[in-house]
């Protein structure tokens, strides 16, 4: 068999004429807009400022424990009024919102914190005549009272008879005058 001898690579080919070299160590704009959208986990509904009147009720929230900044365990934190964006400690960075909580390690005092939404799940009733924001469906927006709490089944009656699964609704802790 013959040896075919090797062909010559060929010079990179010229970039335009009006290009310099020192263009590629330009930053411009682009390079330093974020583009990235945030996590909105399980509560994008929480993000749109027309999905219902957030400013009159707290929203209680069960935080997972991939949020490691505070042990919260099997504590309730509630959205902070009139505007669930801005704290004690100021505004809250995009996709997170601000939030109280009753300390369990620091005495009876309300800890103020900022947490990242991918962090949230809506809170269950714990009995009857709770307030919840239904999540889902035809409803969603609405705020109904629960007649009866099916822990089993995992859902609730509202006092209009609807059934609702757990993962439809969140709980209401207070609802402001």
């Amino acid at each position: 068999m013959p040896v075919v001898p090797r062909s010559v690579t060929p010079p990179p080919s010229p970039g335009p004429s009006n290009a310099g070299l020192s263009d590629a160590w330009t930053i411009t704009p682009a390079d330093i807009t974020q583009t990235q959208t945030p996590d909105y986990g399980n509560v994008p509904w929480l993000f749109e400022p027309d999905f219902c009147d957030f400013k009159s009720f707290h929203l209680g929230f069960n935080i997972s424990i991939g949020f490691t900044q505070v042990s919260l365990g099997k504590c309730v934190v509630q959205t902070v009024c009139p505007d669930r964006f801005m704290g004690q400690n100021g505004s809250a960075p995009l996709g997170s919102i601000c939030v109280t909580v009753t300390g369990h390690n620091a005495g009876l005092a309300i800890q103020h914190l900022t947490i990242p939404a991918q962090y949230l799940m809506p809170a269950n009733p714990t009995g009857k005549n709770q307030l919840c924001l239904i999540l889902k469906g035809p409803q969603a927006g609405q705020v109904v009272r629960i007649k009866k709490c099916q822990r089993a089944s995992k859902s609730v009656v509202t006092e209009d008879g609807i059934t609702i699964h757990f993962s439809d609704y969140c709980c209401l802790l207070s609802i402001l005058p």
